[in-house]
């Protein structure tokens, strides 16, 4: 076997290359009233109506929010160059307990309302440096992933819950793509995505108001969250081959 030893002055001249993987980036922002709201999540819909806009990839990390909820290491930019190859948004509310003597019905849809009709009132935008790339509606990038389904039920006071579980069926072809080419990220390249919402969908989640409780025989916190997703390729550098490419 021959092994072939380089001089310090032909490092220059090397040509390395990243191993390039499938990579699927997630973030979570969440809302109930046991959350920790240092993490940009919100206390209620009421406090998440309140804000100018909804970031996501810039303002938690895996080390403080948790794998269940994000794997960005870094805010601002991603560690490793990136080709975008689409994204996705999920709205996730698990049903609550309903109050049986309330004689308002639209409490009762809530989960409908947060899993379904609110994106039809948002808008999302993914910037990269100081440019935004893309801006779409929720409703135009489904996830392609979770649970899927409906159910409507009644109980013995004639009391309806419908529940749409997800936004598009769970095939990542449903994902919204970018067209032609994946969508190349430097790495160390400030990236962040924004949600934002109408007046009218403000409104609507400062109606819905609290994230009500899920009933255990006693009250159990429930937490509601809008997950994004980004899926593509990452370029891993080697070991002993670092570099700026």
């Amino acid at each position: 076997m021959t092994v072939t030893q380089h001089q310090p002055g032909d490092v220059a001249s090397m040509k390395f290359k990243n191993v390039m993987e499938s990579w699927m980036i997630y973030d979570n922002a969440l809302i109930g009233p046991g959350v920790d709201t240092s993490h940009n999540w919100y206390s209620s819909f009421t406090n998440m109506a309140a804000q100018p806009e909804i970031p996501f990839i810039n303002v938690r990390t895996l080390s403080s929010a948790g794998a269940a909820y994000t794997n960005i290491t870094s805010r601002d930019k991603f560690p490793w160059m990136y080709y975008l190859h689409s994204m996705g948004m999920r709205f996730i509310y698990p049903d609550p307990t309903v109050d049986n003597s309330s004689p308002h019905t639209a409490i009762m849809s809530a989960t409908k309302l947060f899993n379904q009709v609110i994106q039809e009132h948002a808008y999302f935008e993914l910037e990269i440096r100081e440019d935004v790339v893309l801006r779409v509606k929720p409703s135009h990038m489904p996830a392609g992933v979770g649970v899927q389904g409906y159910t409507s039920s009644n109980n013995a006071q004639n009391n309806w819950m419908a529940t749409t579980y997800t936004n598009g069926a769970p095939y990542l072809g449903n994902r919204w793509k970018f067209v032609g080419k994946s969508l190349a990220i430097p790495r160390d390249t400030p990236v962040r995505g924004r949600l934002y919402f109408s007046q009218y969908g403000k409104d609507l989640l400062s109606q819905i108001d609290e994230v009500a409780d899920l009933d255990f025989e006693s009250s159990f916190d429930n937490v509601a969250m809008i997950e994004l997703t980004l899926l593509g390729m990452r370029g891993v550098q080697q070991r002993g081959e670092y570099h700026y490419d």
